[in-house]
Protein backbone atom coordinates (compact mmCIF):
# COMPACT_ATOMS: atom_id res chain seq x y z
CA UNK A 1 0.00 0.00 0.00
CA UNK A 2 3.07 2.85 0.64
CA UNK A 3 4.75 1.30 -2.06
CA UNK A 4 1.43 2.14 -4.36
CA UNK A 5 0.99 5.68 -2.64
CA UNK A 6 4.24 6.29 -3.45
CA UNK A 7 4.12 5.38 -7.17
CA UNK A 8 0.35 6.91 -7.03
CA UNK A 9 2.47 9.98 -5.94
CA UNK A 10 5.13 10.29 -8.69
CA UNK A 11 2.34 9.47 -11.31
CA UNK A 12 0.34 12.45 -10.02
CA UNK A 13 3.39 15.02 -9.67
CA UNK A 14 4.55 13.36 -13.40
CA UNK A 15 0.97 14.34 -15.00
CA UNK A 16 0.69 17.83 -13.07
CA UNK A 17 4.27 18.46 -14.46
CA UNK A 18 3.32 17.61 -17.80
CA UNK A 19 0.36 19.05 -17.91
CA UNK A 20 2.07 22.05 -16.56
CA UNK A 21 5.05 22.13 -19.20
CA UNK A 22 2.37 21.33 -22.17
CA UNK A 23 0.61 23.72 -20.82
CA UNK A 24 3.28 26.62 -20.50
CA UNK A 25 3.88 25.71 -23.89
CA UNK A 26 0.86 25.69 -25.73
CA UNK A 27 0.44 29.22 -23.93
CA UNK A 28 3.84 30.59 -25.42
CA UNK A 29 2.02 29.26 -28.83
CA UNK A 30 -0.66 30.73 -27.75
CA UNK A 31 0.77 34.31 -26.92
CA UNK A 32 3.26 34.10 -30.39
CA UNK A 33 0.46 34.24 -32.47
CA UNK A 34 -1.30 36.73 -30.55
CA UNK A 35 1.59 39.41 -30.09
CA UNK A 36 2.77 38.93 -34.26
CA UNK A 37 -0.53 40.79 -34.99
CA UNK A 38 0.07 43.28 -32.13
CA UNK A 39 3.32 43.83 -33.40
CA UNK A 40 2.61 43.91 -36.74
CA UNK A 41 -0.29 46.47 -36.15
CA UNK A 42 2.40 48.37 -33.52
CA UNK A 43 4.64 48.42 -36.70
CA UNK A 44 1.62 49.51 -39.20
CA UNK A 45 0.65 51.83 -36.89
CA UNK A 46 4.12 53.61 -36.77
CA UNK A 47 4.14 53.72 -40.28
CA UNK A 48 0.99 54.89 -41.02
CA UNK A 49 1.40 58.22 -39.37
CA UNK A 50 4.46 58.25 -40.79
CA UNK A 51 2.52 58.03 -44.38
CA UNK A 52 -0.13 59.99 -43.17
CA UNK A 53 2.39 62.94 -43.13
CA UNK A 54 4.43 62.37 -45.58
CA UNK A 55 0.97 62.25 -48.08
CA UNK A 56 0.21 65.11 -45.74
CA UNK A 57 3.85 67.07 -46.47
CA UNK A 58 3.23 66.12 -49.97
CA UNK A 59 -0.07 67.28 -50.20
CA UNK A 60 0.76 70.63 -48.77
CA UNK A 61 3.83 70.74 -50.64
CA UNK A 62 1.91 70.26 -54.00
CA UNK A 63 -0.81 72.75 -52.59
CA UNK A 64 2.21 75.05 -51.70
CA UNK A 65 3.36 74.80 -55.15
CA UNK A 66 0.06 75.50 -57.18
CA UNK A 67 -0.56 78.40 -54.68
CA UNK A 68 2.97 79.75 -55.78
CA UNK A 69 2.29 78.75 -59.18
CA UNK A 70 -1.36 80.43 -59.09
CA UNK A 71 0.56 83.35 -57.41
CA UNK A 72 3.04 83.47 -59.84
CA UNK A 73 0.13 83.62 -62.27
CA UNK A 74 -2.55 85.67 -60.82
CA UNK A 75 -0.45 87.99 -58.29
CA UNK A 76 3.23 88.22 -59.47
CA UNK A 77 2.31 88.78 -63.13
CA UNK A 78 -0.94 90.74 -62.81
CA UNK A 79 -1.65 92.95 -59.71
CA UNK A 80 -4.91 94.90 -61.22
CA UNK A 81 -7.39 94.20 -64.18
CA UNK A 82 -5.90 97.68 -65.30
CA UNK A 83 -2.32 95.75 -65.45
CA UNK A 84 -3.43 92.99 -66.55
CA UNK A 85 -5.04 94.92 -69.43
CA UNK A 86 -1.99 96.90 -70.23
CA UNK A 87 -0.06 93.35 -69.88
CA UNK A 88 -1.85 91.73 -72.72
CA UNK A 89 -1.38 93.27 -76.02
CA UNK A 90 -4.66 93.29 -78.88
CA UNK A 91 -3.85 89.69 -79.94
CA UNK A 92 -4.53 88.26 -76.22
CA UNK A 93 -0.78 87.54 -75.72
CA UNK A 94 0.22 87.98 -72.00
CA UNK A 95 3.26 90.50 -72.17
CA UNK A 96 6.42 89.91 -69.77
CA UNK A 97 6.34 91.02 -66.26
CA UNK A 98 6.97 94.69 -65.44
CA UNK A 99 10.08 94.26 -64.29
CA UNK A 100 10.74 92.16 -67.31
CA UNK A 101 9.69 94.49 -69.29
CA UNK A 102 11.77 97.15 -67.91
CA UNK A 103 14.68 95.51 -68.83
CA UNK A 104 13.29 94.73 -71.93
CA UNK A 105 12.80 98.52 -72.50
CA UNK A 106 16.53 99.55 -71.12
CA UNK A 107 17.89 96.69 -73.66
CA UNK A 108 16.18 98.39 -76.44
CA UNK A 109 16.98 102.11 -75.34
CA UNK A 110 20.67 100.42 -75.47
CA UNK A 111 19.99 98.85 -78.69
CA UNK A 112 18.41 101.81 -80.39
CA UNK A 113 21.11 103.92 -79.20
CA UNK A 114 24.26 101.77 -80.91
CA UNK A 115 22.01 102.25 -84.36
CA UNK A 116 21.61 106.16 -83.90
CA UNK A 117 25.57 105.95 -83.02
CA UNK A 118 26.09 103.34 -85.83
CA UNK A 119 23.79 105.55 -88.33
CA UNK A 120 24.47 108.76 -89.55
CA UNK A 121 23.40 111.84 -87.82
CA UNK A 122 20.37 114.07 -89.23
CA UNK A 123 19.87 116.67 -86.57
CA UNK A 124 22.72 119.00 -85.24
CA UNK A 125 25.90 121.20 -86.13
CA UNK A 126 28.53 120.23 -88.94
CA UNK A 127 32.11 121.98 -90.06
CA UNK A 128 32.24 121.35 -93.70
CA UNK A 129 35.48 122.14 -95.06
CA UNK A 130 35.54 122.48 -98.85
CA UNK A 131 38.37 122.95 -101.77
CA UNK A 132 37.92 123.10 -105.39
CA UNK A 133 37.89 125.11 -108.54
CA UNK A 134 35.86 127.85 -110.22
CA UNK A 135 35.23 128.23 -113.97
CA UNK A 136 33.84 131.45 -115.39
CA UNK A 137 30.96 131.40 -118.66
CA UNK A 138 30.64 132.70 -121.34
CA UNK A 139 33.34 134.63 -123.17
CA UNK A 140 35.69 134.60 -120.50
CA UNK A 141 35.84 131.23 -119.20
CA UNK A 142 39.13 131.21 -121.46
CA UNK A 143 40.68 134.29 -120.09
CA UNK A 144 39.91 133.69 -116.03
CA UNK A 145 41.70 131.11 -114.35
CA UNK A 146 41.39 129.94 -111.05
CA UNK A 147 44.33 128.72 -109.31
CA UNK A 148 42.28 127.36 -106.17
CA UNK A 149 39.32 127.64 -104.31
CA UNK A 150 39.27 126.75 -100.63
CA UNK A 151 36.18 127.29 -98.25
CA UNK A 152 34.45 126.11 -94.74
CA UNK A 153 30.59 126.45 -94.01
CA UNK A 154 28.51 125.43 -91.22
CA UNK A 155 25.83 123.36 -91.44
CA UNK A 156 22.56 123.79 -88.95
CA UNK A 157 19.87 121.03 -88.98
CA UNK A 158 16.45 122.04 -88.80
CA UNK A 159 15.14 118.99 -89.61
CA UNK A 160 16.03 116.12 -91.20
CA UNK A 161 15.43 116.86 -94.71
CA UNK A 162 16.42 120.65 -94.39
CA UNK A 163 19.61 122.50 -93.44
CA UNK A 164 20.54 125.99 -93.00
CA UNK A 165 24.42 126.49 -94.44
CA UNK A 166 26.51 129.83 -93.84
CA UNK A 167 29.53 129.92 -96.01
CA UNK A 168 32.81 131.64 -96.75
CA UNK A 169 35.33 131.05 -99.79
CA UNK A 170 38.65 132.39 -101.32
CA UNK A 171 39.62 132.00 -104.77
CA UNK A 172 42.95 133.28 -106.39
CA UNK A 173 42.63 134.26 -110.19
CA UNK A 174 44.54 135.41 -113.30
CA UNK A 175 42.54 137.35 -115.55
CA UNK A 176 44.36 137.84 -119.35
CA UNK A 177 43.17 140.10 -122.12
CA UNK A 178 44.52 142.30 -124.85
CA UNK A 179 47.97 141.49 -124.23
CA UNK A 180 47.58 142.95 -120.36
CA UNK A 181 46.74 140.09 -117.30
CA UNK A 182 46.93 140.16 -113.70
CA UNK A 183 45.97 138.17 -110.51
CA UNK A 184 43.23 138.71 -108.43
CA UNK A 185 41.36 137.77 -105.53
CA UNK A 186 37.50 136.72 -105.01
CA UNK A 187 35.97 135.87 -101.57
CA UNK A 188 32.63 134.60 -101.16
CA UNK A 189 30.12 134.45 -98.22
CA UNK A 190 26.66 134.39 -97.79
CA UNK A 191 24.23 131.29 -96.65
CA UNK A 192 21.89 128.78 -98.41
CA UNK A 193 19.14 126.43 -97.86
CA UNK A 194 19.60 122.39 -98.22
CA UNK A 195 16.94 120.13 -99.03
CA UNK A 196 18.12 116.46 -98.37
CA UNK A 197 16.47 113.86 -101.04
CA UNK A 198 17.85 111.02 -99.53
CA UNK A 199 18.99 110.25 -96.06
CA UNK A 200 21.67 107.03 -95.06
CA UNK A 201 24.96 105.97 -96.40
CA UNK A 202 24.19 108.29 -99.61
CA UNK A 203 22.76 111.83 -98.89
CA UNK A 204 21.91 113.72 -101.85
CA UNK A 205 20.43 117.26 -101.75
CA UNK A 206 19.88 120.60 -103.61
CA UNK A 207 19.43 124.33 -102.46
CA UNK A 208 20.24 127.93 -103.01
CA UNK A 209 20.81 130.81 -101.56
CA UNK A 210 22.56 134.56 -101.84
CA UNK A 211 26.04 135.05 -101.62
CA UNK A 212 28.48 138.61 -101.28
CA UNK A 213 31.53 138.54 -104.00
CA UNK A 214 33.81 140.73 -103.26
CA UNK A 215 36.67 141.32 -105.80
CA UNK A 216 40.13 142.67 -104.73
CA UNK A 217 42.93 143.97 -106.87
CA UNK A 218 40.73 144.57 -110.02
CA UNK A 219 41.69 147.33 -112.36
CA UNK A 220 40.77 149.67 -115.64
CA UNK A 221 42.81 148.05 -117.75
CA UNK A 222 46.12 148.17 -119.29
CA UNK A 223 46.35 152.00 -118.47
CA UNK A 224 45.35 151.49 -115.09
CA UNK A 225 47.82 152.99 -112.79
CA UNK A 226 45.52 151.85 -109.57
CA UNK A 227 43.20 149.10 -108.19
CA UNK A 228 39.85 149.14 -106.88
CA UNK A 229 37.79 146.34 -105.06
CA UNK A 230 34.22 145.57 -106.03
CA UNK A 231 31.80 143.76 -104.72
CA UNK A 232 28.53 141.90 -105.86
CA UNK A 233 25.54 140.51 -105.03
CA UNK A 234 24.68 136.95 -106.21
CA UNK A 235 22.61 134.13 -106.49
CA UNK A 236 23.79 130.36 -105.78
CA UNK A 237 21.96 126.99 -106.87
CA UNK A 238 23.47 123.96 -105.18
CA UNK A 239 23.25 120.09 -105.76
CA UNK A 240 26.01 117.71 -104.30
CA UNK A 241 26.36 114.29 -102.65
CA UNK A 242 27.72 112.96 -99.68
CA UNK A 243 28.60 109.45 -98.73
CA UNK A 244 29.32 108.78 -94.59
CA UNK A 245 32.10 106.67 -93.69
CA UNK A 246 30.85 106.84 -89.84
CA UNK A 247 28.63 108.86 -87.19
CA UNK A 248 30.89 112.01 -87.19
CA UNK A 249 32.75 111.97 -91.17
CA UNK A 250 31.03 112.18 -94.47
CA UNK A 251 32.90 112.97 -97.55
CA UNK A 252 31.03 114.61 -100.37
CA UNK A 253 31.13 116.90 -103.59
CA UNK A 254 28.84 119.75 -104.38
CA UNK A 255 28.61 121.97 -107.53
CA UNK A 256 27.07 125.25 -107.62
CA UNK A 257 25.86 127.89 -110.34
CA UNK A 258 26.65 131.17 -109.44
CA UNK A 259 24.60 134.24 -110.90
CA UNK A 260 25.38 138.12 -110.21
CA UNK A 261 21.99 139.54 -109.26
CA UNK A 262 22.31 143.26 -108.00
CA UNK A 263 24.70 145.79 -107.31
CA UNK A 264 26.16 144.73 -110.50
CA UNK A 265 28.80 147.02 -112.29
CA UNK A 266 27.42 148.63 -115.64
CA UNK A 267 29.44 147.45 -118.76
CA UNK A 268 29.68 148.90 -121.89
CA UNK A 269 30.15 146.46 -124.68
CA UNK A 270 31.15 147.57 -128.43
CA UNK A 271 30.88 143.44 -129.00
CA UNK A 272 34.12 142.61 -127.45
CA UNK A 273 34.87 141.77 -123.79
CA UNK A 274 33.45 145.57 -123.16
CA UNK A 275 34.57 148.91 -123.84
CA UNK A 276 38.30 149.61 -123.14
CA UNK A 277 38.79 150.08 -119.19
CA UNK A 278 35.58 148.28 -119.01
CA UNK A 279 36.77 144.76 -119.51
CA UNK A 280 37.25 143.95 -115.80
CA UNK A 281 33.41 145.63 -115.28
CA UNK A 282 32.24 142.85 -117.61
CA UNK A 283 34.66 139.54 -115.93
CA UNK A 284 32.72 140.72 -112.63
CA UNK A 285 29.24 140.54 -114.56
CA UNK A 286 29.54 137.05 -116.07
CA UNK A 287 28.00 133.98 -114.11
CA UNK A 288 30.38 131.30 -113.06
CA UNK A 289 30.21 127.41 -112.00
CA UNK A 290 31.74 126.24 -108.72
CA UNK A 291 33.10 122.49 -108.16
CA UNK A 292 34.02 121.43 -104.50
CA UNK A 293 35.24 118.34 -102.36
CA UNK A 294 33.86 118.26 -98.98
CA UNK A 295 34.80 116.65 -95.75
CA UNK A 296 31.52 117.03 -93.32
CA UNK A 297 32.28 116.62 -89.84
CA UNK A 298 29.21 116.72 -87.63
CA UNK A 299 30.49 118.16 -84.22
Amino acid sequence: MKKFLLVLVFAVSFVIKATTVFGAEVSEETKAPAEKPAKAKAIVETLVPQTEESDKSTETDGNSSEMKIQNNITFGQVTSPIEYIHKNDSSGNTLAPEGERASGKNNNSSSMSAEIKSSPSTVGIALIPMGGGTVYQGRWNNHIRNNYTLGVALELSIIPLLSLEAEVAQGRYYISYSGYGHNFTQYTYGGSAKFYLTRGVLQTYLGGGILGITYQNMTYGMDSMSTYDRTVGAGQAIAGAEIVLSNNIALGVRGSYIVPLFNRPRVMSGGGYAYPSYEEFSAMNTAMYRLMGSVKISL
